[in-house]
């Protein structure tokens, strides 16, 4: 169903919106961006070019290193150890690599050569020892600490997936940084009027698709502008009511901005994602971002 879906956004695209899609943002389902290429909605001259959404890039990386974790599992590594265990790939490791790959990724959206740089910046970091710096893409006349050294026979392990993860042709299509937010924040106000939960009918989901759209352009004030169109009354309470919560929205969106909001979600969502590990230990797996 989403392919067909597709299909039909690039080929009516012309005929209803006078445009032509010349770039593709994806989350990874190469076979969607594929069978679209193959349709040639633009004639055999004009091809479509792929652009990665850069938060599914770095979850890649997390992806990547959790499965290795899980397949060498009981194997010695070449320092007679296993990969998991006290100082090595736990998940909190993995978790803090998969972050620095993300943060290189959009620090450098305009800049290919130190996106990679900054890439291999990360696995030499934790390969660094006292005995061994490696620090020969990080800013020159700085000292550093090296309490987060990982084992080389570790680091040896993993590099495969750093050669992997930052080849220039995937990287390329990282280039400006692009993402999904602003399509699952409306996605999510589509949700707000017709709830994923409970069967609706296509008139009620249209209903709530135009609603989420009015909302996310206007707000509040542009389901107001409906009501008088459909000429129905808007008392003056509504009218207030409705410019407050507007106005509160955007005091909220701002405050969540903040460096001391962003920490305080951070430790909130502790808790959720401690419950997330319970559930994933008791019922296996269902999503991860390219396992499957």
């Amino acid at each position: 169903m989403e392919v067909e879906g597709m299909k039909k956004f690039f080929l009516r695209s012309v005929s209803e919106r006078g445009v032509r899609y010349l770039s593709y943002l994806g989350d990874g389902d190469a076979s969607t961006f594929k069978d679209v290429c193959e349709d040639k909605p633009y004639g055999i001259n004009t091809t479509i070019e792929k652009v990665e959404y850069v938060g599914h890039v770095q979850k890649l990386m997390g992806t990547h290193l959790r499965r290795l974790k899980k397949d060498m599992k009981r194997k010695k590594l070449a320092d007679g150890k296993t990969i998991g265990g006290r100082g090595r790939l736990k998940d909190e490791l993995i978790k803090k690599l998969t972050t620095y790959y993300g943060y290189a990724i959009k620090k450098n959206k305009i800049n290919l050569f130190s996106m990679r740089k900054d890439i291999w910046a990360i696995w030499m970091h934790f390969l660094s020892t006292d005995a061994d710096p490696q620090h020969h893409f990080c800013p020159t006349g700085e000292k550093f600490k090296h309490k987060s050294s990982v084992p080389k026979a570790v680091m040896d392990t993993i590099k495969p997936i750093f050669k992997d993860l930052s080849n220039s042709a995937l990287l390329k299509r990282c280039l400006g940084g692009k993402t999904q937010n602003t399509n699952k924040s409306l996605n999510s106000l589509v949700w707000n009027f017709c709830s994923k939960n409970t069967n609706s009918s296509k008139k009620i989901a249209q209903i709530a698709s135009n609603l989420a759209c009015i909302s996310y352009n206007r707000g509040e004030k542009g389901i107001l502008n409906v009501l008088k169109e459909l000429e129905l009354d808007t008392g003056e309470q509504l009218v207030k009511d409705s410019l407050l919560r507007d106005k509160e929205r955007i005091k909220l969106s701002e405050r969540c901005c903040q460096k001391t909001t962003l920490e305080a979600r951070k430790a909130k969502n502790r808790p959720k994602t401690a419950e997330k590990k319970t559930v994933l230990k008791s019922e296996g797996k269902i999503y991860s971002s390219a396992a499957f």
